[in-house]
C-alpha cells in the first residue's frame, strides 16, 4: 500500500504541487476579502465602501488569483515537459549505452574436430554420462555482438560454466545424447551471461534429434534479467 502510494506521488508529483498552489491563492484571496470586509464592518457599522467599491476591489482580487493561477500552472507545465524531455533523452542514451556494450551468442550446429567442453544432455537437462550417452553433437556458441560476454553459462537443469566469451570469438560444445535408439529428444536451454556494465542478460533455445538429424531452433534475442 505504501509502496503504490509513493509511486502514485512520484508520477502526479508536479499535479499535486499546481493544485496545492491554486488552493493556497483561493485560501489567500478568500482571506484578504474577509480580512478587508471585517475590518470595514469595525470602522463603520454603515459600509465606508459602496457596492461599486466592492466589486471592483473583489473583481481585481478574483483576476490576481486567477492571473496566478495561470501563470503557476504554465511554469509548472513547462517543467514537467522539460522533466519528460529529459527523462526520454536519458533512457535514449541509456539505451544506446546498453546496446554499445551488449554481447549476442548465435548457436550453431558445428562439425570442427575439436571442442572446449563435453556435457552430457537427456531430455531433462544435464546428467552425469554413462555408455548409453553415446550421440555426439557438437554446437558452437559465437559471440556476434558488440562486446564481450563474461560468465557465460549453459542452464537446462542444471548449470554449466563455458567462461568467456570475446567478440567474435567462440566456444564449441560436444553434447553426448542417449544413443539414438532411446528415440527422439527435444530439450530446452538457456545461456545466461553479463555484459561488461555487469548487466544480466538470457537467452533460451532448443535442441532436437530427430532420427540421426541434429538441430537447433527458437534461438531467442538477448533478453535482459
Amino acid at each position: 500500500m505504501r509502496k503504490k502510494l509513493h509511486d502514485w506521488i512520484k508520477t502526479n508529483y508536479y499535479d499535486i504541487i499546481s493544485y496545492a498552489v491554486l488552493a493556497l491563492l483561493l485560501i489567500c484571496a478568500v482571506s484578504i476579502i474577509i480580512v478587508i470586509f471585517k475590518t470595514d464592518a469595525c470602522v463603520d457599522s454603515k459600509s465606508v465602501l459602496s457596492l461599486g467599491d466592492y466589486i471592483s476591489f473583489y473583481g481585481t482580487v478574483l483576476g490576481a488569483v486567477i492571473g496566478a493561477s495561470i501563470t503557476v500552472f504554465s511554469f509548472i507545465k513547462t517543467i514537467k515537459q522539460n522533466d519528460k524531455n529529459n527523462r526520454i533523452t536519458r533512457e535514449q542514451l541509456d539505451e544506446q549505452a546498453r546496446l554499445a556494450v551488449l554481447p549476442a551468442i548465435s548457436v550453431e550446429m558445428q562439425t570442427a574436430p575439436s571442442n572446449d567442453k563435453t556435457l552430457c544432455l537427456s531430455s531433462d537437462g544435464f546428467v552425469e554420462g554413462n555408455d548409453i550417452y553415446s550421440d555426439n553433437c557438437k554446437v558452437a556458441f559465437t559471440n556476434l555482438g558488440s562486446a564481450s560476454a563474461f560468465g557465460v553459462c549453459l542452464i537446462a537443469g542444471a548449470e554449466k560454466l563455458l567462461g568467456d566469451i570475446s567478440v567474435c570469438d567462440k566456444k564449441i560444445v560436444l553434447f553426448q545424447l542417449p544413443e539414438i535408439a532411446h528415440g527422439d529428444i527435444e530439450v530446452a536451454l538457456s545461456i545466461h551471461f553479463c555484459d561488461v556494465q555487469a548487466r544480466k542478460y538470457k537467452q533460451c533455445f532448443t535442441l532436437i534429434r530427430s532420427g540421426t538429424v541434429h538441430m537447433i531452433k527458437d534461438v531467442m534475442l538477448p533478453e535482459p534479467q
